[in-house]
């Protein structure tokens, strides 16, 4: 992963999408503190997509039976 400030960002930020859309995930710094991270579209779906709306999450939740 890339690690660039926000300015440089800023200032590059078609190359910041298309390295990102390329499978390169780049982490976004603001005064040297991690901040954001831009990933690809087929990343961010990978990621979300549980197929599971948010109260299934909920409900399937490894914890529950401890009451938490």
């Amino acid at each position: 992963m890339k690690r660039i400030s926000i300015l440089e960002g800023k200032n590059q930020f078609s190359r910041v999408v298309a390295d990102a859309a390329n499978g390169e995930p780049q982490i976004i710094t603001k005064n040297g503190k991690e901040t954001a991270v831009v990933i690809s579209i087929d990343e961010y779906r990978r990621m979300s997509n549980s197929g599971k709306n948010f109260v299934e999450f909920m409900l399937d939740n490894p914890f529950r039976k401890y009451g938490i």
